[in-house]
C-alpha cells in the first residue's frame, strides 16, 4: 500500500500581531499546504485534497473551497505532479455547498397606542 500515512499541520493567517485573520486577509496562492502524504514505499499521482477553507457566508448557505493537489511520493519524499498525470481518477470537488447557522431576523410587535408627550 503507497501512500499509508499522511501528515497533518495546522496552517492559520495571522497579522502582524499575530491576530488570527479570515483566510481571505492573506494570499490564498501562497498558503502551505496542511496535509501530504508520506510512508516508506513509493506512490504514483494521485490526488491529494486539502482541508476545507471556511464557508464564504456567516449565517445561512454559501460555498466552501480546497486545494486539490496531483501528488505522490518518490523515494520516499512528497512531489507534486502536473494535474494530468493523476488524470486516471476523478479529480475531487474543490468547492461544494455549507451551511451555517440560521441568518437572525429582526421581529417586531404591533405599535402601541399612542401615547401624549408631556
Amino acid at each position: 500500500v503507497c501512500g499509508e500515512g499522511r501528515m497533518t499541520r495546522y496552517v492559520v493567517c495571522r497579522n502582524n500581531d499575530g491576530k488570527v485573520l479570515p483566510d481571505s486577509q492573506c494570499d490564498l496562492t501562497t498558503k502551505p499546504l496542511a496535509v501530504h502524504p508520506c510512508g516508506d514505499k513509493d506512490c504514483p499521482p494521485h490526488w491529494v485534497s486539502q482541508e476545507w477553507e471556511q464557508c464564504n457566508a456567516t449565517c445561512g448557505r454559501g460555498r466552501k473551497t480546497r486545494r486539490i493537489l496531483c501528488a505522490g511520493l518518490e523515494n520516499g519524499a512528497y512531489k507534486e505532479y502536473e494535474e494530468s498525470r493523476c488524470g486516471h481518477s476523478k479529480k475531487p470537488n474543490e468547492e461544494a455547498a455549507c451551511f451555517e447557522r440560521p441568518c437572525s431576523k429582526w421581529f417586531k410587535t404591533s405599535w402601541s397606542q399612542v401615547s401624549k408627550l408631556t
